[in-house]
């Protein structure tokens, strides 16, 4: 998809909106900041220079009575597709896959204060910053909510279309449930919601973790099969009763060799008891595991 294949994508989903809508980009400028170097020598830190004299928002303003910094969320006013704003944007999109475009009847400053009321939450007595503004996550954050806050999300937003990992133009999909109350920051998280955002957080950790330390576990997929990846080695990991990203790393290595059906084998069980009985490490089991599994392929 090169830039313009994207911005005829956006205006199939703008066509079929109602009138008096304004489209905004949403940027995630935080990787943006500093003028960091990447492998190729480009600089990816100098927004101004796309952004300048456009009409904008910044979300951490609104969120947490900052001023505005380079890691603070942008709201961009766009007049239409077809301007040069418009395609710097969908070159950044593409590139970094950290935008997304809403449409919305509400002025920049009134969406951007919506916005930001869903960045601020509590964890119990902790603070936590979410980021539903971020392309990479946006769509499990949402799904975190229970349906009253999703719905209180979409309430002055009529689509939201963004460029995910693997480079593909989607569509969120509207919540279709009344809110249950107004929306007041910080987020005050129910349990279930602290319970998905955890599960969210420790899938996030463990992929970067695996990404970090095994990369050639990860090279061969997709973005999107590393978050399934990811999320099935804390499943495993839950069956073995493991949780540090030490062990955790080593059932992702056994499942990057051997696939997931690993685990069921019954010559193994007896392996996997002992882990969650606590009378050997995973890692000297793991060491077994893989010998049987390499005599029996």
């Amino acid at each position: 998809m090169n830039d313009e294949e994207l911005l005829n994508g956006l205006r199939s989903v703008g066509a079929v909106q109602g009138e008096g809508l304004t489209l905004y980009a949403l940027l995630d400028s935080a990787i943006y900041a500093g003028a960091t170097m990447d492998e190729t020598g480009k600089k990816f830190g100098n927004l101004a220079s796309v952004l300048v004299d456009a009409q904008l928002e910044s979300l951490f303003v609104y969120a947490f009575d900052d001023e505005r910094t380079d890691a603070s969320p942008l709201l961009v006013s766009l007049s239409d597709l077809n301007g040069g704003l418009a395609a710097r944007i969908a070159t950044l999109a593409r590139e970094y896959h950290l935008t997304s475009w809403i449409w919305s009847p509400l002025p920049s400053n009134e969406l951007a204060r919506h916005l930001a009321a869903f960045i601020r939450a509590k964890f119990g007595d902790a603070a936590a910053m979410l980021r539903p503004y971020d392309p990479r996550v946006m769509e499990d954050i949402i799904a975190c909510f229970d349906p009253g806050r999703q719905a209180a999300l979409w309430g002055p937003i009529c689509a939201w279309a963004y460029v995910d990992e693997d480079g593909v133009l989607k569509q969120l999909s509207r919540s279709r449930v009344q809110p249950a109350s107004r929306v007041v920051t910080p987020l005050v998280l129910d349990e279930d919601e602290q319970r998905r955002f955890e599960a969210l957080a420790s899938r996030i950790a463990l992929q970067t973790y695996v990404e970090t330390h095994a990369p050639s576990i990860m090279t061969p997929l997709t973005p999107t099969q590393r978050k399934a990846f990811s999320a099935l080695q804390i499943e495993i990991g839950n069956r073995l009763n493991v949780e540090s990203m030490g062990d955790l790393l080593i059932v992702a290595a056994l499942s990057g060799a051997y696939g997931a059906e690993w685990i069921d084998e019954d010559a193994i069980a007896p392996l996997v008891r002992s882990v969650s009985s606590g009378s050997t490490s995973l890692a000297m089991v793991a060491t077994e595991i893989s010998h049987r599994l390499e005599q029996r392929s």
